[in-house]
């Protein structure tokens, strides 16, 4: 247990430090960090690329708020998203490579989701990922 506190600890550090530096800014950037190979090459790397995915989702969401409201489905489909990228984060923090790849995957597909909403807000609401199993 305490070493999965320590791991959840490192994670966020090293998100905040990378926050000055390479965190996708947009859902573009999102899809971006989910779609490349070398950013979920080992569970550390996945965890923190989690994390950056939902700060990004996090800021695009009160960017949305503000202009649409909270009832928008692109904005509220962000909210989400960003907590369950969050929540990823954590859980692939004990996974082998086939769990971050299933984690990698999911939130993909989640992201792939609200790119859909953006270009039609009466789209379906993409559905959950699952978490990995690790």
């Amino acid at each position: 247990m305490v070493a999965l506190v320590v791991a959840v600890v490192a994670v966020a550090a090293t998100a905040l430090a990378a926050q000055r530096h390479d965190t996708p800014r947009t859902l573009a950037g999102a899809i971006s960090t989910a779609s490349s190979d070398s950013r979920f090459a080992s569970t550390p790397r996945a965890a923190n690329s989690l994390v950056e995915i939902s700060q990004s989702l996090t800021l695009e969401a009160r960017q949305c708020v503000a202009h649409h409201g909270a009832s928008y489905p692109p904005c509220s489909a962000r909210a989400s998203g960003a907590a369950i990228a969050q929540n990823e984060a954590v859980a692939v923090l004990r996974c082998t490579q086939p769990g971050v790849y299933e984690a990698r995957q999911g939130i993909r597909r989640y992201l792939e989701g609200i790119r859909r909403l953006d270009i039609d807000s009466r789209a379906p609401t993409p559905p959950f990922p699952t978490f990995p199993h690790c």
